[in-house]
């Protein structure tokens, strides 16, 4: 009796933990750049970013060798 409650609570738990799952997706970002292209590379950004204002956005580029990027 003990194990057909046991597996009725895994019944009812997998399907909601599948479904909290779902509902609460993370976010992962990542970008590669291939260090041994000797050609430069155009990098297009696009993105929203609802909880800054413009003043607190800054984004940065440096090659490979250290060297800080202008951005235009």
């Amino acid at each position: 009796m003990r194990r057909q409650g046991l597996w009725s609570c895994f019944r009812l738990l997998l399907p909601l933990s599948e479904v909290v799952s779902y509902l609460a997706p993370t976010e992962a970002h990542h970008v590669r750049v291939d260090p041994t292209a000797s050609q430069k590379l155009r990098v297009e950004f696009d993105g929203t970013l609802h909880a800054l204002t413009c003043g607190q956005v800054n984004l940065d580029a440096m090659d490979v060798a250290g060297e800080q990027q202008e951005l235009l």
